[in-house]
Order: structure tokens, then sequence, then C-alpha cells
């Protein structure tokens, strides 16, 4: 009983040493970059990259010495740019672009494995809010009139949450932090109205981003 006692005593110890030794390697910081965003099931060929932001915080919470829970709450800006021409009897009458932008809070939560001190590797899902929508629309008529709009769609029109997964890379230099990751939703944008139907019938968001932080 003595000896089980003893044994049970120092596993927790050692236990304890370890939590206490993971809890100093816990870091917590800032980071921010750039989107490269554009929308599925619309055809590539009318559709450019949308280019954008991001920003937020980022934690990074030891579980053993080569895995870690990494989470972030990231203000970001996603979209795409489309390409439009319409045509009567062969002939040009208008052609342009319309930049979609929607702006959301997303939480991602990672499983992050760290193969050296250095790089991390991390996958996991996220969720959205979708807190603004943009329409920029440029129009030129006949090669002569060019209209311009830019307006606010009011969010009823849109699908307000997103959801799906991601996965990343991230190499440390110090407290800096350089990596990439790519967002793939699997939540219609739209709201199944004629609205935001006729803009992006049921495109969701796909996400490339590269950014640069610093962990304390």
């Amino acid at each position: 009983m003595r000896l089980i006692f003893c044994t049970t005593l120092l596993f927790l110890l050692a236990l304890i040493n370890e939590s206490k030794s993971l809890a100093q390697e816990n870091s917590f910081g800032l980071r921010g970059g750039i989107n490269f965003s554009d929308l599925s099931n619309v055809d590539a060929d009318k559709q450019q990259l949308g280019i954008g932001w991001n920003a937020g915080f980022r934690a990074d919470i030891k579980l053993t010495k080569k895995v870690s829970i990494l989470s972030e709450i990231l203000y970001s800006r996603k979209g795409s740019v489309i390409n439009f021409n319409y045509d009567f009897l062969g002939e040009q009458i208008a052609k342009g672009e319309t930049i979609l932008a929607f702006d959301y809070i997303d939480i991602p939560v990672y499983l992050a494995y760290h193969p050296t001190n250095k790089l991390s590797i991390y996958a996991g899902p996220y969720i959205g809010l979708m807190l603004e929508a943009k329409v920029d629309t440029q129009v030129e008529i006949l090669n002569i009139l060019n209209i311009e709009s830019d307006e606010d769609i009011d969010l009823e029109y849109f699908n307000s949450k997103d959801f799906g997964v991601s996965a990343g890379i991230s190499w440390k230099y110090n407290f800096i932090r350089l990596g990439a990751s790519y967002f793939y939703g699997l939540a219609k944008i739209s709201n199944d109205d004629d609205v935001s139907k006729s803009l992006i019938g049921d495109a969701k968001n796909r996400v490339f981003e590269v950014y640069v932080g610093v962990m304390f």
C-alpha cells in the first residue's frame, strides 16, 4: 500500500511539474495579413481573386511538447471580383466588374503539431459571423459612358453565419510568426432570396491568407 501511495504521489508531482513547464511555454499575441479570396460555384474565367486583409488575436496553449491548441479571433475581409460583359448582335454594349467584399469575425480552433521548435502545422474547424457586405460595380457602356456604384447591402439578404475547415503552417523566429492558412467554407453565403442569389448563387467562401504576428 505504501509503495502504491508513493508511486502515485511521484506521478502526480511529475505531472504538476510538467504542467507548470508547459504553461510557461503558452503564448499569446497579435497577427495580421493579406487575404486572397474567391467564391465557389463561380466560373473561373469570370472571376478574379479579391484582395482583403485580416487582423486579430492568437493564443497557443501547449498540451505536450509537440502538440497544442491554437485558436484565433480574426476580423477578415473576404469576397471576389466578378467580370461581366453584355453583347447585342455580336457587338459589345457593356462590360465591367463587380467587387464583392464581405467582412467577418472568424474564430478558428486548431490542433497544432510542432515537429521542430520553429515549425508548426495546424488544422481544425472555424466559425464566422458576417458583419458587413459591400458591392462596388463599375460599368462601361458602348465604350463611352462609365458608371460606378458603391453601396452596402443589408445583411438580411445573406447568410450571416459561416463555418468550414481551415489548415495552415507557420514559422517561428524569436517572437515573430510568419504563416499561411487556407479557409474552406462549407456554408452558402446567399440567403436563398432573389437579391443575393442573383449576385452569387450558391457560392461559398474560399480564402488563402498570409500573415505576420508577434507572440509573447
